[in-house]
């Protein structure tokens, strides 16, 4: 007998011995009397196939749940950091005084870069330095033979060594009784040798266009042209430093 199933309307055709039958459409189950199905008093209706269909349906809703609440706590978490970083847009006093501090900042630290460069030395490589040498120690010596002849004046730890037309031509400078006794000898206003002795160690600087070419020291080691030499770096500082007071208050 052929009857109608009443989950998807796909025609039913049961056998007269059996007890159940199945559509082959929608997999729904009824009961049969010798064949007969009463479409309207059926039973165990298989709902497997309602349920298999629904699944889908619901992991596609909780997907899109699970995206939509995602995306609303990262849009939170940004926003509450971005407040944190950053001020608001219309707070203008604040916003101008951090561009004024960084500006001012910025300033002095390029006032400082350019000052520093302007007082570095910069050195230039002597390749004739014992020719130059020879010529720094006949000045000294000329110096050292004529001290008798020369106008001396005392100012404070400054003794200084003068010709007859006022130049100088040296100047001994006491640092202190533990310390150098230092000797800087001039030619025509240019610092051109510098003598450091404490009465048993001696340092003797032999100076070339405001630039020491070669350092003998404690020891007696020689150095030529070592520019890149820290303890020389150290002795050229304090010399050059002193030299410049000398200039401005002598």
């Amino acid at each position: 007998m052929i009857s109608k199933c009443k989950v998807c309307g796909g025609n039913i055709n049961a056998k007269e011995d059996a007890k159940y039958v199945i559509c082959e459409y929608c997999s729904t189950t009824y009961e049969t009397d010798n064949g007969k199905i009463d479409i309207n008093v059926s039973c165990n209706v298989n709902n497997t196939a309602k349920k298999k269909s629904l699944l889908p349906l619901l992991i596609c809703l909780f997907l899109l749940v699970f995206v939509i609440v995602g995306g609303l706590i990262v849009m939170s978490l940004m926003k509450i950091n971005t407040s944190l970083e950053k001020p608001e847009d219309n707070d203008v006093s604040y916003v101008s005084e951090i561009y004024e501090k960084n500006s001012e900042l910025q300033r002095n630290e390029n006032k400082n870069t350019i000052e520093e460069k302007n007082n570095k030395p910069e050195f230039v490589y002597i390749e004739n330095v014992e020719e130059q040498v020879k010529l720094i120690r006949k000045k000294y010596y000329s110096t050292q033979n004529d001290l008798g002849a020369l106008n001396v004046t005392q100012i404070g730890k400054y003794k200084i060594y003068k010709n007859s037309d006022g130049d100088i031509k040296k100047v001994d400078f006491a640092l202190n009784s533990n310390a150098y006794d230092v000797c800087y000898y001039y030619e025509n206003g240019e610092l051109y040798f510098v003598f450091a002795f404490d009465g048993k160690k001696e340092n003797r600087f032999y100076i070339y266009k405001n630039q020491i070419i070669r350092w003998i020291n404690e020891a007696g080691t020689v150095f030529d042209n070592e520019y890149n030499n820290p303890e020389l770096q150290k002795w050229q500082k304090i010399i050059f430093d002193e030299a410049k007071l000398l200039k401005e208050n002598i």
